[in-house]
Order: C-alpha cells, then structure tokens, then sequence
C-alpha cells in the first residue's frame, strides 16, 4: 500500500544503508586483524593496510546520514494509507478553487467548478487529509501570515508532516509554497477588485495578503498574473 515512488526511494536508501553498513563491518575486522595479527602495526606495510581499513570503516558511516540529503523523503516516514472499496471522494470547490488529479490544483476566478478525484491508487487513503487541507485553507486562511509554512499547517490540521507533504504532492499536485503563493495572490486580486487600494498603498496590500516585502509581493504578482499590481488596477479601473 505504499505510494509507488516512496517504495523506489524507501529500497534504494536500504541499499545504500545494507551497502555502507557491510562495508563499515569488512574495515572494523580488516582493521581489528591488522592489530591482532600483525607484529608491528604502527610502521610498515601493516599500519598502511590499518590506515586503509579504517578509511574503508569510517566513510560509509559518513554517508549514511549524507544519503539523507538525497532522500529527504526517508525522514518524513510513509503514510499511513486506508484503502476500502468503491471510495470517491469528491474535489472541494470553495469559493473558487478547484482540486484536479489531472492537472494539479488550480485557482479560478470567475465560478467554482467541481472536480472528483479519482479513486485508483493507495493514494486514495490521502483523499480526506486533502479535502481537509483545502477546507481549512480557503476557510481560515491561514496562509494570510507571513510566516505560515507547511509545519504550521500540519500543526492546525493535527496531522503528521509527512502526510501533508504527499496530499500536497500525490493528491493536490501542487508544491506547497505554489499553492500558498496563489491563495495568497488570489486574496491580493480581491482586494485591489475591491478597491482596498484606496485606503491602502499597493505594499499594504501585499503585506495583508501574507508577504513579507513589497519586492516578493510584486515578483510573486507578476510572475502568477503576467503584469505588476499596479497594472492589473489599471486594468480593473479601465
């Protein structure tokens, strides 16, 4: 019931931890014999084959934990998955935005379209934690904090790291800072459509819509929207 691409990621980490560690045990008792059998380890050929051995010990130890940052996903542990029969849950649709299996979460402006997620796969096990994801995040908007991020959002929801991590990826399709650069684009669109920007400069607004400065708000804007701020107000205005 494990996710196709954790089960590849979990087996070749195992490989390297069985490999390193059968190394690091061959270097201990090369090593060890060096020092029972020899007569003079500590000068000649056998302190060299005892430098050697030691090496062969101690640098398979050192890339276990390097190995960890190849495959990051080893440390956020596999979700639990709970599969039953004919289950299909349908896509959330609040206030806009839409969930698609196909093409990723998407945001849409002008009406709420329905969107079921498709029920084939262990990843079916993750449907409700993401429906739960959704509903949080357009119901309390969270992500309207600057320092929101994928812990807290795990901490609101009470649900292990590692299991938001694969409704982002597996479910939503959607990387977390995306989705939290659209919702909080999105927010940025309805108060300038709203006319905040009246009462507020353009950089207000973006700090109320969660970024931290005027330059990540404009960059975010631009590169989601094709045009700054300021031009989509024109644009609004006109």
């Amino acid at each position: 019931l494990i996710p196709k691409d954790q089960e590849r990621i979990t087996f070749s980490w195992l490989k390297i931890l069985v490999s390193c560690m059968m190394l690091a045990i061959i270097g201990y008792y090369a090593s060890s014999l060096v020092l029972v059998f020899a007569k003079t380890p500590e000068t000649g050929i056998e302190h060299s084959l005892f430098i050697v051995f030691n090496y062969i010990c101690f640098i398979p130890l050192l890339i276990i934990p390097l190995a960890l940052l190849t495959f990051p996903q080893i440390l956020y542990g596999i979700p639990a998955l709970h599969l039953s029969s004919n289950i299909r849950t349908s896509g959330v649709a609040i206030e806009g935005a839409t969930m698609d299996s196909s093409s990723g979460f998407s945001l849409e402006t002008t009406e709420a379209i329905d969107h079921d997620i498709p029920d084939a796969s262990p990843e079916e096990g993750l449907q409700d934690s993401a429906k739960a994801v959704m509903e949080y995040l357009l119901a309390e908007k969270p992500y309207l904090d600057k320092d929101f991020s994928m812990d807290k959002l795990a901490q609101a929801l009470n649900l292990p790291r590692h299991h938001v991590y694969f409704c982002m990826n597996r479910v939503l399709k959607v990387k977390f800072p995306e989705l939290r650069k659209q919702l909080r684009i999105q927010h940025a669109k309805l108060l300038l459509e709203e006319g905040k920007n009246k009462s507020l400069s353009i950089e207000g607004i973006g700090i109320q819509s969660g970024f931290s400065s005027r330059s990540n708000f404009f960059t975010a804007f631009k590169t989601e929207v094709g045009c700054t701020p300021s031009e989509y107000l024109d644009r609004i205005n006109s």
